[in-house]
């Protein structure tokens, strides 16, 4: 008999999603206790993949069992690549929420964004309301609206997309931040101890990714 977890445990992360309390809690906390673990990790080391986890423990994420080799090499230099191409646009998304948080506080998994109080932060306050024009306008969004709401619409659905925010609630307008910062933060500070990547230190036996 098939088990629905199991396999939809594995196909998430072959698929190279993040599980965590928020992508999906069923899976994440079927990933903390019993043998799930173990038979998700001896299922993927048939397929040269390994299961590993964010240093905080916030999310579980696919890796390459053997980095160096060169076919897992290119492939992980090109997920690097995509992530330093979308870091222009997540940075500042990171920097219009600090200004508009009233904790200043960074955004991790758990932090909730609600539409409306973003837009009543941002309205009338021509430096914030520039902050969100010039993310707006970076490739990570690429939208064409030029309204306050608009604007916050295309950035939350394009955040959502990628997996770092998941809509809670019917209106669609309240989020909640994802594991996948987690990701993001290790990856980042991965990027900023080896500038200037290449397929010869590409090697890293966490940040493996697919």
């Amino acid at each position: 008999m098939s088990d629905p977890v199991f396999s939809g445990v594995v196909r998430m992360l072959l698929e190279g999603g993040t599980i965590c309390a928020v992508s999906n809690d069923l899976y994440y906390n079927s990933l903390r206790v019993g043998n799930l673990k173990a038979r998700v990790q001896d299922y993927l080391s048939q397929v040269d993949r390994t299961l590993s986890v964010t240093n905080d423990e916030q999310a579980f994420f696919c890796s390459y069992l053997y980095p160096e080799e060169s076919e897992a090499k290119s492939q992980i230099l090109s997920q690097f690549k995509v992530v330093a191409n979308d870091l222009h646009g997540l940075v500042k998304f990171m920097q219009l929420m600090t200004s508009t948080s009233t904790s200043g506080r960074p955004i991790v998994p758990g932090y909730s964004i609600d539409e409306g109080l973003l837009i009543s932060s941002i309205s009338n306050n021509p430096t914030k309301e520039e902050a969100l024009r010039q993310l707006a306008r970076t490739k990570f969004v690429g939208t064409t609206s030029t309204d306050i709401k608009g604007m916050i619409s295309a950035v939350m659905k394009r955040l959502s997309e990628k997996g770092y925010l998941k809509s809670r609630g019917r209106s669609g307008t309240m989020h909640v931040a994802t594991g996948k910062w987690s990701w993001l933060y290790q990856t980042m500070e991965f990027i900023a101890a080896h500038e200037g990547l290449t397929e010869d230190n590409v090697q890293s036996d966490q940040m493996g990714l697919l």
